[in-house]
């Protein structure tokens, strides 16, 4: 079992919801032929108009296997900072992350990052 950590930051923008950015990790294991990718984030604190953010609802991570090709979104409910993506076979999986409000107001996708399994 090999673990590979690799820090990135995250940047949540646009439309009600996002900040400037905030800092994330992101691990790989690996056994038996599939993998698990560890994702883990800040919360966001302000709005994009600089007011303090009092309605986060949750995030939804988007992953697939190229660049801006999203075949898969997970929907966290609430303010976990942390997900594992699991049973992934080895290749390529490109990762981005949004955040959401109670309204149900969505912002960009963070910067992507790759990871390989």
């Amino acid at each position: 079992m090999s673990k590979k950590k690799v820090f990135f930051i995250l940047f949540l923008s646009l439309l009600i919801i996002g900040i400037t950015g905030c800092g994330g990790q992101v691990s790989t294991t690996s056994a038996g032929g599939t993998g698990v990718i560890n994702l883990s984030w800040d919360a966001p604190v302000y709005n994009t108009d600089g007011s303090l953010l009092t309605d986060l609802a949750g995030y939804k991570i988007y992953y697939g296997p190229s660049s801006n090709y999203y075949t898969n979104v997970i929907v966290i409910i609430g303010n976990t900072t942390n997900y594992s993506l699991q049973n992934l076979l080895p290749g390529p999986y490109y990762v981005a992350i949004t955040v959401y409000n109670i309204p149900g107001n969505e912002s960009g996708y963070s910067n992507e990052i790759r990871v390989t399994i």
